[in-house]
């Protein structure tokens, strides 16, 4: 299937452009070219109707992307941290492997005997992990997709794991082949973290490096969690009780007349205020979030015209007198709707404070008159409001337009009334099967859909941002966890290495303080070295995370530093427990295990 989001109407009234077209493509045909089709046609529309269509055109996307929408840049970082851990996981096996004194086909064969055992492993948690993996799937997706372990997922596992262990287990087996047996065992003892052992260093400044870049990932996205949660949204969500009934218009429809419309919602209205624990309710178009459209060109009387090409735009709401109110949004001039603002009287409207610093700036709002359409009647501004975040948590507002739909100046085609708001006393689902008790007394074949409290409904707008960050800051912790064990590793093998040498320096007068210091300060190098090189990649990845982001930039120097930090901390305990261990060496017995 293939979704068309078409930016003109059939209508034969071109200054419409609000079509949603669904089609599905001939055989063989792809995206781009459906996508070229369609630019040509808006091309056409352009010079065909250059006031109304100038700038516009067409967007085509699968049916697919529609429904994923904003989640592909989160599973995109999820799939790059998972291959972060993987790279991580793969070093700590080198580095484990280079220490064993095998042939080079023993080495493949034992790293292929390693990855194919943590592979299966890895297939047992994957199953057990699924009923947790489903936790995370946002609830748009819910319907069509869900984790679970197939045969595909099967196959990519058992191909990354053969992959890993040949590409990891060479390298130990290379330096192995060219090392210099006998002067290894001439060494003995007195091999350091020095030396032959250096690329072992390097792999764990390796691991460092991607478990910052990691910790980097998971701060940013959790700052900018943080900051959509606590984004002015101009109005007040906890609450509210929100639904849907959207009233077919059809010409056989009996909601088809004005009358009959303002009618129900007044009756609704109505029913549903009077209910015990009910504040208030209110009718709207769109409530907030949930259309990122539903717009209106407009003229203002006594104002320069826009230049050719370009028009008047705002968003296009209808509300009952109480919505605003319902929704605690703030009142900056003039009044709200009333119960007088009837059909038979002079259009009014409100205006949010972004159409009045657009398109009203330097005069009062209050009083000036626009219109819609060449021939709809001059529509007077009656109040200012408070911008209302209407097209994403993460958008600033544009904008808006208010008409009381008591009025038919703003009610026309489907600038229709179809969300409820209801704000209650105590928890707002508990009120849901009464007021859909109260709607259905109205009109018992009325549909109510989309029932939730309106602290969902933002919820919902941030799920995409939660997966990544649960998902992500798993990654972070376990490719720290990773990193942890590497250093530990190498420097527990260096204290074994090192145990005469350790022997004679506390034979000389070293003080086991000295030596944890000694030992400490080796780990932290390594820690530094990682967390520089991190950072430099953390410039670069971090880049690729933009559109995911909000209110914290990707170099946020905050978030650096707390990661150098817990980077520093983490690799200060992994490297204390080996150095204790060196400073607990007894010189005698070293020298005579020598």
């Amino acid at each position: 299937m293939g979704a068309a989001g078409a930016k003109s109407s059939p209508t034969g009234d071109p200054d419409n452009h609000y079509l949603r077209v669904v089609a599905r493509l001939k055989p063989g045909v792809h995206l781009t070219q459906a996508q070229s089709e369609m630019a040509a046609v808006a091309v056409q529309l352009a010079h065909d109707y250059p006031e109304t269509n100038t700038n516009l055109g067409a967007v085509v996307i699968s049916l697919r992307d529609q429904l994923v929408g904003d989640l592909k840049p989160a599973l995109h970082a999820v799939a790059v941290a998972a291959g972060f851990v993987l790279l991580i996981t793969c070093a700590n096996l080198a580095a484990l492997g280079a220490g064993r004194a095998r042939l080079i086909r023993q080495m493949l064969v034992e790293s292929l005997l390693l990855g194919s055992l943590g592979g299966m492993a890895g297939i047992a948690i994957a199953i057990w992990a699924t009923t947790f993996l489903r936790h995370l799937v946002p609830l748009s997706l819910t319907t069509w997709s869900e984790p679970k372990v197939d045969f595909s997922a099967l196959a990519f596992l058992f191909f990354v794991s053969v992959a890993a262990s040949m590409m990891f287990g060479i390298l130990p087996a290379l330096v192995l082949s060219q090392g210099d047996t006998m002067a290894g065992l001439q060494r003995g003892g007195r091999a350091g973290i020095g030396g032959g052992a250096q690329w072992r260093r390097a792999l764990i400044v390796s691991e460092v490096a991607i478990a910052a870049v990691l910790l980097i990932g998971a701060g940013l996205l959790t700052q900018t969690l943080w900051d959509l949660s606590h984004a002015p949204l101009g109005f007040e969500p906890t609450g509210v009780l929100t639904l849907r009934t959207s009233l077919p218009i059809t010409s056989d429809s009996f909601y088809r007349s004005f009358i009959s419309r303002s009618q129900f919602f007044s009756q609704v209205l109505e029913r549903v205020a009077s209910l015990p624990g009910v504040i208030s309710a209110g009718y709207t178009t769109f409530l907030p979030l949930t259309n990122a459209g539903g717009t209106s060109s407009f003229v203002i009387e006594g104002a320069e015209p826009p230049p050719p090409g370009r028009i008047n735009d705002a968003n296009h709401r209808v509300i009952s007198p109480d919505y605003l109110q319902t929704l605690v949004v703030r009142l900056r001039a003039g009044r709200f709707f009333r119960e007088s603002d009837a059909p038979d009287t002079a259009p009014v409207a409100i205006v949010n404070e972004a159409m009045a610093r657009q398109y009203l700036a330097g005069r009062n709002p209050l009083g000036r008159r626009f219109r819609v359409d060449g021939n709809a009647p001059w529509i007077t501004i009656v109040g200012v409001v408070d911008d209302v975040r209407q097209m994403g948590l993460d958008l600033e507002s544009r904008p808006e337009v208010y008409f009381p739909y008591t009025q038919p100046a703003g009610s026309y085609g489907y600038f229709t009334p179809r969300d409820l708001a209801v704000r209650v006393k105590g928890d707002p689902i508990s009120y849901a099967t009464i007021v859909q008790r109260e709607i259905w007394a109205i009109d018992r074949n009325q549909p109510v859909a989309d029932v939730m409290p309106m602290e969902q409904l933002i919820a919902e707008k941030l799920e995409s941002r939660y997966v990544a960050v649960k998902l992500i800051g798993t990654f972070a912790g376990l490719g720290i966890l990773l990193a942890a064990l590497g250093l530990y590793g190498l420097l527990a093998y260096s204290v074994v290495q090192r145990r005469s040498e350790i022997g004679v320096r506390m034979a000389l007068g070293a003080r086991p303080r000295q030596v944890l210091q000694t030992i400490v300060a080796e780990g932290l190098q390594l820690v530094l070295c990682g967390r520089i090189l991190g950072t430099a990649g953390s410039w670069f990845v971090m880049r690729g995370l933009r559109s995911l982001l909000y209110g914290v930039a990707p170099t946020d120097i905050q978030i650096f530093i707390g990661s150098a930090l817990v980077l520093l901390i983490v690799g200060a305990i992994a490297s204390y427990l080996p150095a204790h261990r060196a400073a607990a060496i007894e010189p005698l017995a070293a020298l005579s295990h020598e």
